[in-house]
């Protein structure tokens, strides 16, 4: 059909999906929220357990596309008592940079690798090998930043690795 195929159609519906989902949550005032530290907690906390699984939901699919991971973070500490917090920001942090991870990798990957210039190739055999350490040290830095998920998805490290290091970069950054 047209020379596309199957993937092709399903890379692209990804990508409408991810678009579509900002802009409805955009739409639905869940970023106002965040402005409003005191709706926020009201709202989390009335729904009961319910706010645990919407705050993990927020986080794992709003934060690979660019609302700052910071912000549930904080959102977090504000919300929950310390310990749960902690729990929950790293939760999401993880989550978060697996679906940026995955997104990347089944969006870009095969685009970018035919096109990524040799100065940069060259770290791919080192990233694959012992790219969790890569992670954890960059993590360690740059935190949940959106264009690290792509970043690593674009390149070779394989997934458990790449969330292995993450999270040891996560752990005492969130602290």
């Amino acid at each position: 059909w047209c020379g596309v195929t199957r993937s092709g159609v399903a890379k692209l519906a990804l990508v409408v999906a991810a678009v579509a989902l900002v802009i409805a949550a955009w739409q639905l005032g869940w970023f106002a929220l965040l402005a409003e530290p005191a709706l926020l907690r009201e709202r989390i906390l009335g729904i009961g357990s319910w706010g645990y699984v919407v705050f993990l939901l927020g986080f794992f699919f709003l934060a690979p596309f660019g609302l700052p991971g910071i912000l549930f973070v904080l959102a977090s500490a504000y919300i929950w008592p310390r310990p749960v917090a902690y729990g929950l920001s790293l939760a999401g942090a993880i989550g978060s940079s697996a679906v940026g991870f995955a997104f990347a990798r089944f969006v870009a990957h095969d685009f970018v690798d035919k096109r990524l210039p040799a100065r940069i190739r060259k770290y791919d055999p080192w990233i694959e090998k012992r790219g969790w350490i890569a992670a954890a040290v960059l993590r360690a830095i740059f935190l949940m930043h959106p264009l690290l998920h792509a970043a690593f998805g674009l390149s070779r490290i394989r997934f458990f690795p790449y969330i292995a290091g993450s999270t040891l970069g996560y752990i005492p950054s969130l602290v």
